[in-house]
């Protein structure tokens, strides 16, 4: 009997062997699955964040912060659906590209494309000064604004020190 209660605590450990390069095995594949479904050059940071694999979302709380080719997107919250490549940031929203700094309530944007949409929103490029209750980016150069001041003075208030003053 001390024999058959040995070869079964072998047993045991032969199955328990497996079960762990089993589940080990497992977790490397998940693990692939979830980097394969982020896309190239798409980086991402915050204090807190969760990532639902079934949705394919992820959402970053405080200091949040995502870059997709040369442009960035600081906020208190973003959350992006890597299924459609849209987006939303909110609180202290901050999209800098180039010389071209737009700061807002709340945008909603395109990891694929350049579009995108700021609510209650100034930019700033160069020396120019643009404020509109909506300002939607069609591409690097073009943007509509709706409600819109302009002014190509007062950079310094908004923009960063080597934007240049006037």
């Amino acid at each position: 009997m001390v024999r058959l209660a040995s070869a079964g605590a072998r047993e045991l450990r032969f199955l328990s062997k497996y079960r762990l390069l089993a589940v080990a095995c497992l977790l490397g594949v998940l693990a692939g699955e979830l980097r394969a479904e982020v896309p190239k050059g798409v980086q991402f940071k915050a204090d807190y964040y969760q990532r639902d694999l079934s949705s394919n979302t992820l959402r970053g709380k405080g200091n949040a912060w995502i870059r997709s080719g040369g442009q960035e997107l600081f906020g208190d919250e973003i959350e992006v659906d890597f299924g459609t490549n849209l987006g939303t940031a909110s609180g202290h929203v901050r999209m800098v590209d180039g010389d071209t700094q737009v700061t807002c309530a709340h945008a909603s944007f395109n990891l694929k494309g350049q579009d995108a949409t700021f609510d209650k929103a100034t930019l700033a490029s160069g020396q120019m000064v643009v404020t509109g209750e909506t300002i939607r980016r069609i591409n690097a150069l073009e943007y509509e604004v709706l409600e819109a001041t302009y002014s190509n003075c007062n950079v310094d208030q908004i923009a960063p020190p080597e934007a240049g003053i006037c």
